[in-house]
């Protein structure tokens, strides 16, 4: 059977693919780490502060019908993973930067870790959260206006409702980096159709800048994958939050026989590193800020 290779790396909020890399089998073909799951009590701190984004595009009837409390989502235009951090007092959101539709926003809905619904946001308002971002990493934070509500800890107290899992903020890990070798958890979205999330391990391959910013390469335990939709993704060194899924290898092979392309989502994908000195962004932020590429 006749197949031709291709290689792409892609952002995981389905963007389009910009960098086309030769495929290096005997690379891919690794199974990598092999580990045992994660006991829970080592996923906790991950899930706790865990936040799924669901975003909504402007005039979407299927934003009245999540409001209404039904659970289908048809028309969503975006959709990933957040931390909640609590930063010298300051709950934060930190999340991806490669949102396809900020431009034409009109909701956004958080749930918690289990895929529970804490409560929908108006597009201008998320917006009007955003403290920084750099193509790799986007910061939410209180609002600047003078007497604006406390969104984001809001989500920390809609999550005491009854039958509710609990949000619990992450310590920021400020100053703390994988180092290559090391072993991180990464937070992403459910297989097989769960609304809830799970947490993989992953081994740093190698740390380096890519694409104008500084990241992690990593290999996923057990042949694991990284997809659309785990953009944002928490990575985790023990209890500390070090950063945030960003983009994964896809393989595309074209099978010539049956003249139709098929693609495999491979155990190699990327992170993002916190930004450098993130404690004194987060400070003197008092507008969006945007470095890198």
């Amino acid at each position: 059977m006749k197949k031709t290779i291709i290689t792409l790396w892609v952002s995981l909020a389905l963007l389009p693919s910009t960098l086309f890399l030769p495929l290096v089998q005997d690379y891919l073909s690794s199974t990598g780490l092999e580990v045992a799951p994660i006991p829970a009590a080592e996923m906790r701190p991950a899930m706790e502060a865990t936040i799924q984004i669901i975003m909504f595009p402007i005039d979407s009837d299927e934003v009245e019908r999540i409001e209404a409390g039904q659970e289908r989502i048809i028309t969503k235009c975006s959709s990933g993973l957040g931390t909640l951090v609590n930063h010298k007092g300051e709950i934060l959101l930190i999340t991806h930067d490669h949102w396809r539709c900020l431009d034409r926003l009109g909701k956004v809905q958080f749930r918690n870790a289990a895929g529970e619904q804490l409560y929908v946001l108006d597009g201008e308002t998320f917006k009007d959260l955003i403290r920084y971002r750099d193509g790799g990493t986007l910061i939410l934070g209180r609002s600047t206006g003078e007497d604006r509500p406390d969104y984001l800890s809001a989500l920390v107290w809609s999550s005491r409702k009854e039958s509710v899992r609990l949000i619990v903020p992450a310590e920021l890990g400020i100053g703390i980096n994988a180092g290559i070798g090391e072993t991180l958890m990464i937070v992403r979205q459910g297989r097989n159709g769960a609304t809830s999330v799970d947490l993989i391990k992953a081994s740093v391959e190698s740390i380096e800048e890519r694409w104008g910013q500084p990241a992690y390469e990593l290999r996923s335990a057990n042949g694991e994958n990284i997809m659309p939709g785990d953009s944002g993704g928490g990575l985790w060194l023990g209890e500390y939050f070090v950063g945030t899924m960003w983009k994964s290898w896809l393989d595309y092979q074209w099978n010539w026989e049956s003249l139709e392309r098929e693609q495999k989502w491979t155990e190699i994908s990327y992170g993002a590193q916190l930004p450098e000195n993130i404690d004194g962004i987060i400070q003197n932020s008092v507008a969006p800020v945007k470095r890198g590429k």
